[in-house]
Formats: structure tokens, C-alpha cells, sequence
């Protein structure tokens, strides 16, 4: 599960290493863990979550050793990423009322730092998971968890393909949201019956 000390890395080259990763993310803090999603998504995870604060604020949009592309990097905390951003208190409670997986749903679409009013873009987001939780989708299957969970973020670094970014760091993909979303909660839903990250 999302939660402390955890960042989601995506936009990195194909074929880039663990260690390589481990190595660019180590500039911030002690990685105690770096965890497959795709080819070109991992969570990776630090020794406190202050640590991974500091990979969002200096690690954003840098780029690994050897690599073409900027890197995202986004806070997998919800405290943490509220914390980021200058967010109305009424809709701070909001988010915190949402269901464990709404919130994953809802920071998996990145940081808000670029949004001209925070506020007016979380609420969207929020709107948008739970729309899509109103949906019936069934089970998710595939090759384990984390490879169902590769999926639904997206094929690759940037969502959809090769070369499909917007900008330099890429992005979720837009097509299809709706579905992805409410298929996303229900994997997290299954990961929070007992198996975690």
C-alpha cells in the first residue's frame, strides 16, 4: 500500500537498473526498497517519510545517470501530499475522507505543484475516483499485484507506449480514466486485504 516514506518513479529509460535507480534516489536519503511496477514505473521506498519529501522537492523532473528522459516523482503518503500544496482545510478533510483507494487513485496522478490553484484540481480529482467507484468492474487478473498495477498505470513510462509523454516528465494516461480509475481502486482494495507493498 501507498503510505510513508514511499514515492512512485516513473518516466525513467527502458533497461534503466535497480541500482541505477538506487543510486540516483540515494542523493535524498536511504532507499530501503525499490519495487517493480513496470518498465517504467517503481515505488520506491525510504527510510522515513521525510526523506521521501525531499526526493519529490529535489528529484522532480531530474534525470538518472545515462538516461534521455526526466523522471516523476511523486509522494505515495497522503499527509505527505497534502502537506505539498497550499489546499483549503475543508477540502483537506475531504480528501481524508475518502476511501484508502480513492486516495491512492487520486496522488497516482501526480503532484499538484504545477496546478494554478491546487484546490480547484484536487477537487476534480476527487470527483473524477469517485464517479468512478460508482462503476461495477470485476476482479483484476494477471500476472501478480504489482504487474496488474503496472498496467493500469500505464504501458511504459509515459502512460501509453513509447513516446506518448506530455512534456518531459510524461503523465498518466487520459484515455479511458474512468475505467482505470475504478479498475486501480479495485486492485488496491485487494492489496489492502492483506497484502502491502
Amino acid at each position: 500500500m501507498a503510505g510513508k516514506g514511499t514515492v512512485l518513479v516513473r518516466g525513467f529509460d527502458f533497461g534503466t537498473t535497480d541500482e541505477q535507480i538506487m543510486a540516483h534516489m540515494s542523493q535524498v536519503g536511504t532507499v530501503t526498497n525499490v519495487q517493480y511496477i513496470d518498465d517504467g514505473s517503481k515505488c520506491v521506498t525510504y527510510g522515513s517519510s521525510e526523506e521521501a519529501q525531499a526526493a519529490v522537492a529535489t528529484l522532480q523532473q531530474s534525470m538518472i545517470d545515462g538516461n534521455k528522459r526526466y523522471i516523476d516523482v511523486m509522494i505515495m503518503d497522503p499527509m505527505a501530499f497534502l502537506a505539498e500544496h497550499p489546499i483549503a482545510p475543508e477540502r483537506k478533510a475531504q480528501f481524508m475522507g475518502l476511501t484508502p483507494q480513492q486516495q491512492f487513485a487520486v496522488i497516482a496522478k501526480g503532484s499538484l505543484s504545477t496546478a494554478r490553484d491546487p484546490t480547484a484540481v484536487l477537487i476534480q480529482r476527487m470527483k473524477g475516483v469517485q464517479d468512478a467507484g460508482k462503476g461495477s468492474f470485476g476482479p483484476v487478473k494477471g500476472a501478480g499485484l504489482m504487474g496488474a498495477l503496472g498496467s493500469l498505470l500505464g504501458a511504459g513510462p509515459y502512460g501509453k507506449g513509447k513516446g506518448k509523454g506530455k512534456g518531459k516528465g510524461g503523465g498518466m494516461d487520459q484515455g479511458g480514466k474512468g475505467a482505470k480509475l475504478g479498475m486501480m481502486m479495485k486492485l488496491v482494495e485487494m492489496m489492502g486485504s492483506g497484502k502491502g507493498w
